[in-house]
């Protein structure tokens, strides 16, 4: 395994991986279209990701449950943080009136399933923690590649097995449709979001390939106890402080919403402690396996701006696609949260 490096090297793959999350699940929303300006963003939003991202993958590593379908349920952990600080768990997104469906026991339906069964899980920390698994393997580094990546994870890298290829257009097209809408076909924003993000991460990934090309590792990331102490303080302190002054009147006045949020952290922590640990060290490494590497990921990031600039200039197309699309993540996020539940208790 890589040697841990210390805390003043690592700091530009944290920050690369926190942009990834970032750009993956805000502005791929149109949530935060402008983070990289933006105040609130900037001071909040973004270390909201990245301190949720560093928390629940550390744990991962440390309990040895890092196979992608459990990484899936360490993402569904992350997703319910909408709950607490946001409250669209318990009332709907931001702006609207109520839940997009229905409450059922206090709990928006509709925004859980895409939320925490899809978005969070796959778009804010599976597929960050992927791409940059892609950027470490590009690197040419002395480091073996079962000291660069979870070997586990190369099945989903490889680019024989067309999944991921269908399933990542699929992401792009989700947010090209969505970040069109939310801008309100604003090509300008639109554009300026999406290479604003892309350059970030572009110059982070430069950076760290120059200092850390024998330390690009996802293992680099993995903090010691005083950096994973600041972590869970961090988002204690912020849990706390968002709960109450964070759109104080969206919560619940009723005791069931808690009790089902709370009750769902410790289903899939028991999932997650029965399913077996994985050691990635003894995972046979097929050498001939052709991977997705940061080239093809920068290319799609390309694709994400080209079909943005179409549904910007061509409306109805983008709406279509952005209605379609939403409901259809109401099917796919339990569907997937099913799968991956069975895949992580397999042996």
């Amino acid at each position: 395994m890589v040697e841990e490096l210390p805390n003043e090297k690592k700091w530009t793959l944290i920050i690369l991986i926190g942009c990834l999350s970032m750009f993956m699940a805000e502005v791929f929303a149109g949530s935060s279209q402008l983070w990289f300006i933006d105040p609130w963003s900037l001071i909040v939003t973004y270390w909201l990701y990245l301190g949720h991202l560093l928390l629940f993958l550390n744990l991962a590593m440390r309990t040895k449950r890092t196979s992608i379908p459990q990484l899936y349920l360490w993402g569904v952990l992350f997703g319910l943080y909408e709950s607490w600080i946001t409250k669209v768990l318990w009332f709907g997104y931001p702006g609207a009136e109520g839940p997009a469906i229905a409450l059922v026991g206090g709990i928006a339906i509709l925004e859980f399933f895409t939320l925490v069964f899809f978005w969070h899980p796959i778009l804010a920390f599976v597929m960050p923690i992927l791409v940059f698994e892609s950027f470490a393997k590009s690197q040419d580094s002395n480091l073996k590649l079962e000291s660069r990546i979870f070997i586990s994870h190369l099945p989903y890298l490889n680019k024989k097995k067309k999944k991921t290829f269908i399933f990542a257009l699929f992401l792009v097209l989700a947010g090209s449709a969505f970040l069109s809408m939310n801008t309100g076909y604003n090509i300008l924003v639109a554009a300026i979001a999406i290479l604003g993000s892309i350059g970030l991460i572009f110059l982070f990934f430069k950076i760290s390939s120059k200092k850390n090309s024998n330390n690009f590792s996802i293992y680099s990331l993995k903090l010691g106890n005083k950096g994973f102490g600041i972590v869970i303080i961090y988002l204690l302190l912020l849990y706390l402080i968002t709960f109450f002054i964070l759109l104080p009147e969206r919560i619940p006045t009723i005791v069931l919403p808690f009790l089902i949020i709370i009750g769902f952290y410790i289903f899939v922590g028991i999932m997650l402690r029965i399913s077996k640990p994985i050691d990635e060290t003894n995972i046979e490494v097929i050498d001939d396996i052709e991977t997705y590497d940061s080239n093809f990921f920068f290319k799609l990031f390309g694709l994400l701006l080209i079909l943005t600039i179409i549904f910007c200039l061509i409306p109805i197309i983008g709406i279509i696609f952005a209605i379609l699309i939403f409901l259809s993540l109401f099917v796919i996020g339990p569907a997937l949260f099913i799968v991956f539940l069975v895949k992580a208790l397999k042996k």
